[in-house]
């Protein structure tokens, strides 16, 4: 056994070296490139009334250099509204953003990136049951959003990509309710962290 262990240290060396060899190879260049995606996420709200959920959306990205991109995203969620156990409807939102996106390629599979979204939500309240029996309507006027996210593509194929995201976003309503002649009006904190994953194609 003592005689065969200087042969461990160059077979352990060439598999330590076989893990990197894929951060070797020519980092990915999407120069030029143009790619949609889906993409499916879980939303987890600042504010204490709103549940957590669901985002399903679809992003459209272009490739100003091997670097840099622009891109536009969309979709939809909608918030569960439940103040002291009362369920008060549901706060749904489509946003449009337009993203502004870093990219770090590692290399031919990886491609790290950083992105900053900005644009405007379009709200609408579903009022529960609770308000229309109280003839209570809400209305919501769309609002700025901004996006702050890091994630990964990772190309299965030279142009398919399983897409891993981490995001922050910051965005704020104004509730518009009215009963009979009464207004009101009140401020509401729509902030959430999302956990996404999705799937690009690049052409």
């Amino acid at each position: 056994m003592i005689m065969n262990r200087p042969n461990a240290v160059p077979l352990l060396s060439f598999s330590i070296i076989g893990c990197f060899l894929p951060l070797l190879s020519p980092a990915k260049d999407l120069t030029g490139k143009t790619s949609v995606g889906l993409n499916v996420a879980g939303l987890f709200s600042s504010d204490g009334n709103l549940d957590n959920t669901v985002y399903v959306g679809g992003t459209f990205d272009y490739g100003l250099s091997q670097y840099f991109a622009v891109g536009l995203e969309s979709g939809y969620h909608s918030f569960n509204v439940n103040v002291t156990g009362r369920d008060l409807g549901d706060l749904r939102g489509i946003p449009l953003l337009a993203d502004f996106i870093v990219r770090v390629p590692l290399a031919d599979r990886w491609v790290p990136y950083g992105l900053i979204g900005l644009g405007v939500v379009f709200w609408d309240f579903a009022e529960g049951d609770l308000y229309k029996d109280m003839g209570i309507s809400v209305d919501v006027d769309p609002s700025f959003a901004a996006k702050f996210a890091i994630g990964c593509d990772y190309f299965m194929t030279g142009d398919l990509a399983l897409s891993l995201e981490l995001a922050y976003v910051i965005s704020e309503v104004e509730l518009k309710a009215r009963q009979g002649d009464f207004r009101a009006t009140q401020d509401g904190n729509t902030d959430y962290g999302e956990v996404g994953i999705g799937l690009k194609y690049f052409f």
